[in-house]
């Protein structure tokens, strides 16, 4: 602004001096015009200048972008957040599923573990307080209290005698073994291995698991052979039992280890299949055999095509069984029972009835031992 001033008072001092120099003599008219175009020259300029932006415009540099910084990832440790190497009370592994912080499982022995955090390193399994409760308790076990320590925990739950010692394990487990043992008073038994013979001595208390593998059934010696059959008839009972009741009844068949006339110690010296003769003192070793069955048991029989009546059918033709469904060594048989009905005992027949032929008749017969039938069959005639 002050420039401006200056130039402007130099411009009106030009003019003023110009119009005083002409002032001396009469300008002519010509100069006159000259100066007032230069005047008005002067003026414009004035103008133009005053009106020009004049000010000084700030000087916009382009923005600066500067790249981003990618700072590299941080890895953290993996901290595992389940316990491995867990099993359940029987022996099965605990899934991850099954296994995470918190979780609890029924482990060995029937005790309740939770999965636990620490402070470094990996969680892991704690015993925890009480049983298992409802975390998944392993189904079928019982404490039994009755075994006087003259036997081993595994011997004892597994049962004598194809029944459970002493009745205090369900029959119908149908088996057991032995997963904790111990004398503790209360809680889980624990602090004598299963296959350990304590001792006699009170308070000897085990923990049972259900098998569903059968009941044990120790060999067994028997003595009411007379001798007049093999120690194989003997031990494999008669008419679907034991002989004179001598063994259990459970067991559901027998057969013969060994035999012999020694008092004492395991019976030898006489083949199973040897009948020795009337003699006194005549002993058998018999152990279960629950797949043969009792000798003499009652068997359904389905190959009488309706011609005879059941009890015909049963008791054999030609001194021998019908079409050999029946066991020769039965030594006979008769009918308990006959029907039509596929499954099941046959019902609905009288064992004297002759039903006519059609098919799908069915009879139960029952070992008697008195003789096979001698009358023969000729086509369809009988004759004694």
């Amino acid at each position: 602004m002050i420039v401006l001033r200056i130039k402007f008072n130099f411009v009106s001092c030009l003019i003023f001096s110009y119009i005083m120099y002409t002032r001396r003599a009469m300008p002519s008219r010509n100069v006159l015009i000259g100066a007032y175009v230069a005047f008005v020259i002067v003026v414009m300029i004035i103008v133009i200048y005053l009106s020009a932006d004049t000010t000084t415009k700030p000087v916009t540099n382009p923005p600066v972008i500067n790249p981003p910084v990618t700072n590299p990832p941080v890895t953290q440790p993996v901290v595992k957040q389940w316990c491995t190497g867990g099993k359940y009370c029987d022996g099965s592994a605990v899934p991850e599923v099954a296994a995470y912080v918190g979780m609890s499982i029924c482990g060995q022995f029937n005790q309740k573990y939770t999965c636990t955090a620490v402070d470094k390193g990996e969680p892991k399994w704690v015993l925890a307080s009480g049983d298992c409760g409802t975390v998944g308790k392993c189904p079928n076990t019982q404490i039994v209290t009755r075994n006087d320590g003259t036997v081993s925990g595994n011997r004892y739950c597994a049962g004598i005698d194809a029944a459970p010692w002493h009745n205090e394990l369900p029959s119908t487990w149908n088996g057991a073994k032995c997963i904790s043992a111990g004398f503790n008073a209360s809680g889980i038994p624990v602090g004598v291995d299963c296959n350990t013979v304590p001792g006699a001595k009170a308070g000897f208390r085990i923990q049972c698991q259900k098998t569903g593998t059968g009941w044990a059934a120790d060999p067994k010696v028997v003595t009411g052979n007379d001798g007049t059959v093999s120690g194989q008839t003997y031990c494999s009972g008669n008419a679907g039992a034991p002989w004179w009741n001598e063994l259990p009844a459970a067991w559901g068949g027998a057969k013969c280890v060994s035999a012999g006339f020694n008092a004492t110690g395991t019976p030898t010296g006489v083949d199973c299949g040897t009948i020795p003769g009337r003699k006194a003192g005549f002993r058998v070793l018999c152990t279960r055999d629950a797949a043969a069955g009792w000798h003499g048991a009652p068997r359904v029989v389905v190959r009488n095509d309706g011609s005879v009546s059941g009890q015909r059918y049963c008791a054999g033709v030609g001194e021998k069984p019908w079409n050999n469904e029946l066991p020769f060594t039965w030594m006979g048989a008769k009918c308990v029972s006959a029907g039509f009905n596929a499954t099941g005992d046959p019902a609905g027949v009288d064992c004297n009835t002759i039903p006519g032929s059609k098919p799908g008749f069915r009879v139960k017969c029952i070992m008697t031992n008195g003789g096979w039938a001698k009358w023969q069959r000729n086509g369809s005639e009988m004759a004694a």
